[in-house]
Order: C-alpha cells, then sequence, then structure tokens
C-alpha cells in the first residue's frame, strides 16, 4: 500500500516552516495518542503516521530527499500508452514543479535519472516516429529547461538522447550544444573559483606584510 503524503498527513503546505511542522505536529499527536484515541489498530497506524511525517519534515536532509521523491512519483512516470503529447505534459509538469523548489530541494541524482526515464529507447522511438515536430520541438525546450538544474556531467546521455530527436531542426541542435557549453562552463567556474580565491588571499596577505613592514 502506498504510503500517505506526510504533508497531507501533518495538514501543513510544502513550503511549511519547521515551527508549523511542530505545532502541527504536537496537536495531532495529542490528539491521536493511543493515551487519547484509544488502543485501536486504526488509532496506532494513525499515530504512527504522524510520527513518521515529523521525523522526516524537521530533518533538513531528509525532508530534502523526501520532497525531491515527490517529483518522480508514479504520478509523474508516462503511463501506456506513451504519445508525444503525453510526455509533453509530463515535461510541463516537470519544470512546473521544479519552479515550486529551491535548488537546494532538487537532488541531482533522481533528475537526472527521470529525465532519462522519459528519453527511454521507447519514449524516443515514439517521438522520432510522430510527425508532430511542434511537439518534439517543445518537448527538447522543455527538458533543456530542467537540464538548467543539473552539472555538465550529468546531462551528456542526456543531450544525446535530444540530439536524436530533431536531427532535422538546426536551430534547436543549435540550441542544445549552447545549453551544453553553458554548463561546462559554469562547471569550470566552480572549479576555478576556489583557486582563485585562495591566490587572491596570499596576494593580499603578502600585500598586507610587506606593507606592514614598510
Amino acid at each position: 500500500m502506498q504510503s500517505k503524503n506526510h504533508y497531507d498527513v501533518l495538514g501543513v503546505g510544502i513550503h511549511a516552516t519547521a515551527a508549523e511542522i511542530k505545532k502541527a505536529y504536537r496537536r495531532l499527536a495529542l490528539l491521536n495518542h493511543p493515551d487519547t484515541a484509544g488502543t485501536a489498530s486504526s488509532a496506532t497506524v494513525r499515530f504512527l503516521e504522524i510520527a513518521e511525517a515529523h521525523r522526516v519534515l524537521t530533518n533538513p536532509y531528509e525532508r530534502r530527499i523526501y520532497d525531491q521523491s515527490q517529483l518522480t512519483r508514479s504520478y509523474y512516470e508516462p503511463e501506456p500508452p506513451a504519445t508525444p503529447e503525453r510526455l509533453l505534459d509530463i515535461c510541463k509538469d516537470l519544470n512546473k514543479s521544479l519552479r515550486n523548489m529551491t535548488k537546494q530541494m532538487v537532488v541531482a541524482e533522481r533528475l537526472e535519472a527521470f529525465i532519462l526515464l522519459i528519453l527511454n529507447e521507447e519514449h524516443v522511438e515514439i517521438l522520432q516516429k510522430s510527425g508532430d515536430v511542434a511537439v518534439k520541438d517543445a518537448l527538447v525546450a522543455e527538458i533543456l529547461t530542467a537540464t538548467n538544474h543539473l552539472d555538465a556531467e550529468r546531462i551528456g546521455e542526456i543531450n544525446r538522447r535530444l540530439h536524436m530527436l530533431c536531427p532535422e531542426n538546426p536551430e534547436l541542435i543549435r540550441s542544445i550544444s549552447q545549453a551544453h557549453a553553458k554548463h561546462v562552463a559554469a562547471m569550470r567556474r566552480r572549479k576555478w573559483t576556489p583557486i582563485a580565491a585562495i591566490v587572491v588571499t596570499i596576494v593580499l596577505c603578502a600585500f598586507i606584510y610587506w606593507y606592514g613592514r614598510a
């Protein structure tokens, strides 16, 4: 049986603060504690659900993992029969969810896996056979938007599959290449920024030292 949504269990929204979550937990735990609600199995299950929801949502790391898992639950996964229009809708839903999440909430491994699920062999074949170029182009654009949340090392296979979808569209091919170049440049900046900071610190320390001696 599928577990209940932790936010629904506590009756709070996805953006609830830690204080709001704790307040909701205290209220519900008091109402549903076996000492208050009785020892019926349903009351015990309800209390355990509340306790588990509180445990996960008050741990920042576990809450981030849980929030990301909601992004890739079964209701986002393509259901047969998969159609280009259905796959495009899933991509739009994905970006809608990403817009409501902070960067810290996005787990890159899960997002990469989900995008590759959308672009699995079966779906790529369906899209290749589709005569609706506009839908394919829109899907590629949506996925490129989603990859803004990924580092360069995670988009190589995604871009390879995107290239398979639009060989007849030079503009989109160029967009894919530009997106890849942007990711690589960002990765290089992250790599060299700490080194540059160290060099600047050393130079400043040396300047202060020699200035002090003068």
